[in-house]
């Protein structure tokens, strides 16, 4: 099972948006949304496309980073699912100041108690462990997401499994550079192999956070260079990534000029590994009409692209 871990900005919702009709009818594609704004028509039309292919998700009721940052309150009357929807869990994200018999009493307030819960696991140590095993007991937990971050990550795993948890391994594998002309100085890396070894290290599935990656910001700037970032599978079913970068990179001028050059390598780049995911398609298109849709656009094209690699990969088992 993959659970992609998002944050409710626009064109990362209007991505899940845009590859749900795919993914409905599978049982191995279940998306985390971390809501980082206030209810929008993008973020309701996902929503409740979500729930009329009955796919299954889960929205974090209490988000780390953005607007809504730890507003259990607003989340909870704004941007659940109505309860009559059952293909959902609510996900708590825990470290190891997070005072978790808050929010079991918030949710007894709130009426969720009953809700299926996905746990993710950020900075907890091993101290924290008797707070979290009283809750995953008094709790209908399915899943909990076990990030890299967790201090002696092992024995707390070995701990997890006696009380009945069903554990998902949870990774950022996306090398964030500070400035997007860095990603020419290794254009082509490693992203991922966690696909094929999960269930041999013992977990039910496994999540990551995209082409996103872990670091969070709002701010909107003119870039001095376009880098799109495309992941692919090689030959011995590893997941890379490959980034193709302008060259114009002196000023923040002619920003669709910008992207024209970074798509011109990357055309080559897919036809050559014969690369036909619907986001490359996309990309095809962009590059025979010569058009330039806009970084949120190209940024929902790399995140639809990996949704879709990793979705064919768990088709071919």
């Amino acid at each position: 099972m993959y659970f992609p871990y998002l944050r409710g900005k626009q064109f990362e919702l209007i991505a899940l948006r845009e590859i749900a009709g795919m993914i409905s009818g599978s049982n191995f594609i279940n998306p985390i949304i971390e809501p980082v704004k206030k209810k929008t028509s993008t973020y309701k039309s996902t929503i409740s496309l979500l729930q009329k292919l009955n796919i299954n998700f889960t929205i974090i009721i209490n988000p780390f980073v953005g607007d809504l940052k730890e507003d259990i309150d607003y989340v909870c009357g704004n941007l659940l699912p109505s309860l009559s929807y059952k293909n959902f869990q609510i996900g708590i994200i825990i470290h190891s100041n997070t005072d978790i018999a808050s929010i079991s009493r918030k949710l007894e307030d709130l009426g969720l108690s009953d809700c299926p819960i996905i746990i993710i696991l950020e900075s907890v140590n091993e101290n924290y462990f008797e707070r979290l095993e009283e809750f995953i007991k008094s709790h209908v937990v399915k899943f909990i997401l076990a990030g890299s971050n967790v201090r002696n990550r092992r024995p707390i795993m070995r701990s997890l499994r006696k009380v009945g948890g069903n554990l998902i391994s949870l990774s950022d594998p996306y090398n964030k550079q500070n400035r997007n002309k860095d990603y020419a100085f290794d254009e082509d890396e490693f992203f991922s192999e966690e696909h094929l070894y999960f269930e041999e290290e013992g977990f039910k599935g496994y999540s990551d956070l995209l082409t996103v990656g872990q670091e969070y910001s709002d701010k909107g700037y003119s870039p001095y260079a376009v880098a799109i970032h495309l992941t692919y599978s090689s030959n011995d079913e590893i997941f890379r990534i490959h980034h193709f970068v302008s060259d114009s990179n002196e000023d923040t001028s002619d920003v669709a000029g910008k992207f024209a050059e970074a798509l011109e390598k990357l055309i080559p780049f897919i036809d050559n590994n014969e690369m036909y995911t619907n986001a490359c398609n996309e990309f095809r298109k962009l590059n025979n009409e010569a058009k330039y849709p806009g970084l949120g656009t190209v940024k929902k094209l790399s995140i639809f692209n990996h949704i879709e690699l990793v979705f064919n990969h768990f088709s071919l088992r």
